[in-house]
């Protein structure tokens, strides 16, 4: 606790910090002065590390809608530095393609849901669906008893 407090005290008492040289730019004054500051924040403030790279996992297309997502992006990039109108107009068709390729994709995935006709993967796929972790709990008839497996739906 201690150190904590000493050390700082022997940063700010910086022979900069109590004179003020004379002949020196305003420039070359507030070096001196705020050097000294910038250690000590350097030194007992604790800092965190942003990357630019998400660490989740990122949502797995196939190859084909991958790289439908790849040329929309180069496209965008294209009108950006271009803004013509027609290079607009190739981004806008590019995206209307790749929305209809994931909306079928995940019109897919619950098609396979369905046909798989288990109920595991249903709660599964729900469960993953939802933004709480809690899950779906068993469905409680009127009685709060459990139903039986051949009423959940």
């Amino acid at each position: 606790m201690q150190t904590t407090i000493v050390l700082p005290t022997i940063i700010l008492n910086n022979p900069f910090l109590s004179l003020c040289p004379m002949g020196e730019t305003v420039d070359q004054v507030w070096e001196s002065f705020v050097k000294p500051l910038n250690d000590a924040i350097h030194l007992f403030v604790p800092t965190k590390v942003i990357c630019t790279r998400s660490s989740k996992k990122a949502k797995w297309y196939p190859r084909h809608i991958r790289r439908a997502l790849a040329k929309k992006r180069q496209l965008w990039r294209f009108y950006r530095k271009s803004r013509m109108i027609e290079n607009r107009s190739l981004y806008d068709k590019q995206s209307a393609l790749v929305k209809k390729l994931i909306y079928d994709r995940e019109k897919q995935v619950e098609q396979s849901v369905i046909n798989k006709a288990k109920l595991g993967s249903f709660y599964r796929f729900v469960n993953r669906k939802l933004s709480r972790k809690s899950g779906i709990g068993p469905l409680k008839a009127d009685w709060q008893t459990c139903c039986r497996r051949h009423r959940k739906s």
